[in-house]
């Protein structure tokens, strides 16, 4: 009894952290840039550097990081919502939110010091990034407009690209290869998905220009026709005037 009575009680421990991470998503992302012993020069100096040109590509708050002791909730909740998105284009937009999330956490942990942690992370959030590519092109063959969603993976391979390139900079020698392996797959994603983006791009062109072509000979059909009746008329007036003659 007392056992069940503890398991219960942890159960609805789990969901309150759970929805305190929800509900704490929703605050800005400079709230948990800093370190609680950062002074507020210290702060708004990591603001900056923690949102780079985010009117392009804002990332979320990355909510608990790594370093929190109830961090394996939240891994456990977002393995749960995966599982449970089977639909392809819904499954990539959920992992390119992870992708996200850890990306932004992996600044977060290399402006706090905890490098190995930060190095870590953003490699998981490339191997996510790269998972919401593969479930794109799944979604893509079972005939899912993809469009809009390959041009945010755009987006989002750049936008990481200049987070991993801030966490090197403040990556010991030692550890820089790890960062460098991070990059390596973030490149490989941004060239997959511009030749997507490219290719869906010139399908786009080539439909617009079929469709002014088919306007152009309507117009040509158009002014044929006119012609030919004009041409018409005018003959018939000539017969008309060499009958009067007549």
């Amino acid at each position: 009894m007392k056992r069940s009575f503890f398991s219960f009680l942890l159960f609805g421990f789990s969901l309150l952290v759970v929805g305190v991470s929800i509900w704490r998503s929703r605050a800005p992302m400079a709230t948990l840039a800093a370190d609680a012993s950062s002074s507020p020069e210290e702060e708004m100096v990591i603001v900056s550097e923690m949102k780079p040109e985010t009117e392009e590509y804002p990332l979320p708050y990355p909510g608990f990081l790594p370093d929190h002791p109830l961090y394996f909730l939240k891994m456990t909740r977002d393995r749960i919502q995966l599982w449970f998105t089977g639909q392809p284009l819904a499954r990539a937009k959920l992992l390119l939110h992870y992708s996200d999330k850890r990306i932004s956490a992996s600044l977060a942990l290399a402006e706090k010091g905890k490098v190995g942690l930060a190095v870590s992370t953003a490699t998981k959030a490339e191997k996510y990034l790269t998972q919401a590519i593969d479930a794109a092109k799944l979604a893509e063959t079972r005939g899912d407009n993809t469009k809009d969603f390959y041009r945010q993976l755009f987006a989002a391979t750049e936008q990481h690209e200049k987070v991993l390139l801030g966490v090197m900079s403040r990556t010991p020698d030692e550890a820089q290869a790890v960062v460098e392996s991070a990059l390596a797959i973030n490149e490989r994603s941004h060239k997959e998905i511009e030749s997507k983006v490219d290719d869906q791009g010139e399908s786009l062109d080539g439909e617009i220009q079929d469709e002014i072509q088919q306007e152009i000979d309507g117009v040509e059909d158009s002014e044929d026709r006119e012609g030919e009746e004009l041409q018409e008329g005018n003959e018939g007036k000539d017969d008309e005037k060499d009958e009067g003659n007549g």
